[in-house]
C-alpha cells in the first residue's frame, strides 16, 4: 500500500483547504468509507526557499481521502516532525 502527499503551500494561506480536507475525512469516516487506522499527518517543509510549505501525508488506510483530494503517491515519510491532524478511526 502506498502513502500519499499533498503540498498545501504557504501555511498562512491554506487554512480553508485543510479544513475542507478534514471535513472530507470526517464525512468518509462517519459513512464507514475508511478502514481502521486511516490517518492524516502534517509537517512544515522547506524546499530551500525562504518560506516553508505545509505538506500533508496520508497513510495507506486514508487512500480514499487522498485520492479525493488529488494527493500524489510517495514513499513513507520520515516520522520526525510529523503531526497527526486527522485521528485514526
Amino acid at each position: 500500500m502506498t502513502w500519499r502527499y499533498l503540498n498545501c503551500g504557504d501555511p498562512t494561506l491554506c487554512d480553508a483547504k485543510v479544513q475542507e480536507l478534514l471535513q472530507t475525512y470526517d464525512n468518509m469516516n462517519r459513512s464507514n468509507q475508511l478502514p481502521l487506522g486511516a490517518a492524516i499527518f502534517a509537517r512544515h517543509e522547506s524546499l530551500g526557499d525562504l518560506h516553508c510549505d505545509l505538506v500533508l501525508y496520508f497513510n495507506p488506510e486514508a487512500e480514499a481521502v487522498a485520492k479525493a483530494e488529488g494527493a500524489a503517491s510517495c514513499a513513507k515519510p520520515l516520522l520526525q516532525g510529523l503531526s497527526q491532524i486527522a485521528p485514526s478511526n
